[in-house]
């Protein structure tokens, strides 16, 4: 169980068990900050019995305060404590990045989203993995640049 590890911080990732370590994302060194926090087994469960007809996920802009509206999903307290869920998710990032609204997205994926390693163009991005694996990383000093996603199309000879 994750709850149990202490707290890290490697030369670019830091990794936390409350909600202010995702202010580190902030510190120039850091290129991955993590809140490991324990799953809701109502989202969990929800998740696990409608996994079939979540179709294919939303995306919506939200503002803080405000939560996502889910009615394209089975209903089920799930449902609504995945809402909830995502509702303090924006907020928590509106105001980290002091934003006026915050682009939420669910995805349902079968396999992987993104299959080559690529550069991420978005200056800060909030990526939460409420079931299956996660979102796999690299540190910086291990990236061959040449080799990620569309810029090897663009390599001159």
């Amino acid at each position: 169980m994750t709850a149990a590890l202490p707290n890290l911080v490697t030369s670019c990732a830091a990794i936390g068990d409350d909600a202010f370590g995702l202010t580190r994302i902030f510190d120039p060194a850091i290129q991955l900050s993590v809140w490991r926090r324990t799953p809701d087994p109502t989202i969990g469960n929800w998740l696990e019995r409608n996994a079939g007809a979540l179709g294919c996920g939303f995306r919506q802009l939200i503002t803080p305060g405000q939560t996502p509206v889910l009615d394209t999903l089975p209903t089920g307290s799930g449902r609504d404590a995945l809402a909830d869920d995502l509702a303090q998710l924006a907020e928590m990032l509106a105001e980290l990045l002091d934003a006026p609204a915050i682009g939420v997205r669910l995805e349902v994926i079968h396999k992987a989203m993104c299959p080559r390693l690529h550069v991420d163009r978005v200056g800060v991005r909030m990526l939460c993995t409420y079931r299956g694996p996660g979102t796999e990383w690299v540190e910086e000093q291990s990236i061959d640049r040449s080799r990620l996603g569309a810029a090897c199309r663009f390599h001159s000879s």
